[in-house]
């Protein structure tokens, strides 16, 4: 790509990298984060080779197929409609090998009940397996082995890990629970999880995500204590919120569960992380909304810790564990459109409105980017400043007319369009 089609500052950066700018993901929503779309060298054309139009031929399932299934259990199972219907294919294949015929019929015929179905099985009659599951889900990067040799982990990471262990009642300290656990690892090889090295990981994300619910709703408290911030962040519901039945990739939290998962928020905060607070996929809710504010309002030390945050500055994480923003729980919030948490953080906190991200954006500038009116006219109201560009000499006019939002370029016009 030319360095002509840079569109603003962060293309421009990109653009003097020698090369075709190339990414690829095996998690397509990664494609979709909204800091990588600030790339759009790198995001203004997708293949998706899952959809109808990029994905695998028939031929070429068939072929994979092959590789896998006897003829026995293709002369049984009628593959050309199986293909059609399945998702995951490759994966599936993948987990059929050693099966029976009938076993493997019945994973393409329902797959997602039959894998909820095994887990559970591992959950309730192989103590190791769930626990190595259990940790794969855990440590965010997944699980080296070389963490169960006694002097082999740093003490944070075997602090936690024998903490975890005490749910399984496997002593962290005796040889003999230490390769017991390890077997469980390597049983699950291949299947749910996948070996590079020294480390494991789940094989896939709809694996994960499967797994990941059902041994969080047995071991909730680990979960809330223990989990990656962007765990806490998708992966949990209230049950006092919700209405109709929960999705299937959410962990429900009873009532008496709702403190503990603040605690954890609030610990998460400490450690200048935001993500699973102001980016928390309950933030949709209201009631969540009401319920957070409530949790805040009523701690004096949540309230001093917020406005350190606005101060000095905080993290919030997008799709990857890696990817970090510099940023304030105001800006995040206006982002969103969580008109009653700005005005919290403005009333009570006493947020500066005129505080920048790593980027130079304002919240006036997020919360018009995003199209959120009232938001903007709070903002307003409290001095923002319609004037201020950001690092790419875009101004919160800029961002309300480059995303289409009419409605609040009037809120924010102090110049010409």
């Amino acid at each position: 790509m030319a360095e002509k089609g840079a569109k603003n500052e962060t293309d421009a950066i990109v653009s003097k990298v020698s090369g075709p700018k190339l990414i690829v993901s095996c998690r397509p929503h990664i494609y979709k984060e909204s800091r990588l779309q600030l790339f759009s060298l790198l995001s203004r054309m997708e293949y998706n080779l899952s959809s109808d139009e990029w994905g695998l031929l028939k031929d070429e399932k068939m072929f994979i197929a092959n590789m896998y299934f006897s003829n026995d259990i293709t002369d049984k199972m009628n593959v050309t409609q199986v293909m059609k219907e399945v998702n995951f294919f490759p994966l599936f294949c993948k987990c059929s090998e050693y099966k029976s015929s009938d076993e493997v019929i019945k994973l393409f015929t329902a797959p997602v009940d039959t894998v909820t179905k095994d887990v559970y099985h591992i959950v309730h009659t192989h103590k190791e397996q769930f626990c190595a599951l259990v940790l794969c889900i855990l440590f965010e990067n997944g699980f080296n082995i070389d963490w169960l040799e006694l002097y082999s982990a740093f003490q944070n990471i075997k602090d936690k890990l024998e903490d975890i262990l005490k749910e399984f009642d496997i002593d962290f300290s005796k040889q003999m629970y230490r390769n017991s656990l390890r077997f469980g690892f390597s049983s699950l090889n291949g299947t749910y999880l996948k070996r590079r090295g020294t480390h494991y990981k789940m094989i896939h994300d709809k694996m994960y995500q499967l797994a990941a619910v059902i041994c969080g709703q047995h071991l909730t408290g680990c979960f809330i204590k223990y989990a990656p911030a962007i765990f806490i962040r998708d992966h949990f519901i209230f049950e006092s919120i919700l209405k109709g039945k929960a999705s299937d990739d959410l962990i429900l939290l009873p009532k008496d569960k709702e403190e503990n998962y603040f605690e954890r928020l609030l610990k998460d905060l400490k450690e200048y992380d935001i993500t699973s607070t102001f980016h928390n996929k309950q933030l949709t809710y209201q009631l969540f909304i009401n319920k957070l504010i409530g949790f805040f309002g009523r701690n004096n030390k949540a309230i001093s810790l917020l406005r350190t945050l606005d101060t000095e500055g905080c993290e919030t994480k997008g799709v990857d564990y890696y990817e970090t923003l510099l940023t304030t729980p105001l800006i995040e919030s206006a982002s969103g459109g969580y008109y009653n948490i700005v005005y919290f953080l403005i009333a009570i906190v006493k947020s500066n409105v005129k505080r920048e991200d790593e980027r130079g954006r304002t919240s006036l500038y997020t919360a018009a980017e995003s199209g959120n009116i009232d938001v903007v006219n709070l903002l307003l109201e409290n001095n923002a400043d319609v004037l201020h560009y950001n690092y790419d000499k875009e101004s919160p006019l800029y961002a309300a007319c480059k995303g289409g939002h009419k409605k609040n370029s009037g809120s924010v016009t102090a110049e010409p369009c």
